[in-house]
């Protein structure tokens, strides 16, 4: 949970290591709440591109048009 009280998308990575003849559990806490939402974006986008390709009543070309002047 955050400050505000809202809960967020987190991965969690523990390890355990000896720190002056102690065990310690270093825990690492990431989180993940701007890469779920660029998933879920990814996502519809592609969904979306799917869908126009699938249905498109005419032939669609792409093409990358790359220029020696940069």
């Amino acid at each position: 949970m955050r400050a505000n009280g809202r809960a967020f998308s987190a991965e969690m990575a523990v390890s355990k290591a000896k720190v002056n003849r102690r065990w310690v559990y270093i825990v690492c806490l990431r989180d993940t709440s701007e890469r779920k939402s660029a998933e879920v974006a990814v996502r519809d986008s592609e969904a979306r591109y799917r869908t126009l390709v699938e249905h498109a009543p005419e032939i669609i070309v792409v093409f990358e048009s790359r220029s020696n002047d940069v």
